[in-house]
C-alpha cells in the first residue's frame, strides 16, 4: 500500500535492553486520515522503529515537512501474530526514492 505522509521527525537512539535503533514519527496526509473522537482532534502522532542507525542516516533533511509518498508494506507481530502490523519500507519525495528495509 502506498500512501502520502509528512516525516515530522527521525530519533537515533542506544538502550541497554534494545539496542541501536530509529523511531521515524510521521503523520498521514488528507482528510480522510482526519480524527474525530470525543477528545482528540486533528491527526494521530504515528511511529515506525528500525533496527539500528541506518534509516536515520538515509533520510535527507529536505524530506521533512514536504509530502513523501510511502509504501507500507505489513510486518510480522512476533508478540501477536494475529494482530496486523505494517512499516514503511521506501519513501520518494522530489523523484528520489530510499529504501527503508
Amino acid at each position: 500500500m502506498k500512501a502520502e505522509i509528512e516525516i515530522i521527525n527521525l530519533l537515533k537512539y542506544d538502550s541497554e535492553k534494545a539496542g541501536k535503533g530509529t523511531r521515524l514519527s510521521f503523520r498521514m496526509i488528507g482528510t480522510n486520515y482526519l480524527s474525530k473522537m470525543n477528545n482528540l482532534k486533528g491527526y494521530q502522532n504515528l511511529e515506525a522503529y528500525y533496527s539500528g542507525h541506518e534509516v536515520f542516516e538515509k533520510i535527507p533533511e529536505s524530506f521533512f515537512g514536504a509530502r513523501v509518498t510511502a509504501e507500507f508494506v505489513p510486518d510480522p507481530n512476533n508478540t501477536d501474530p494475529l494482530k496486523p502490523r505494517q512499516i514503511i519500507s521506501s519513501l520518494e519525495c522530489n523523484e528520489q526514492i530510499i529504501s527503508l528495509v
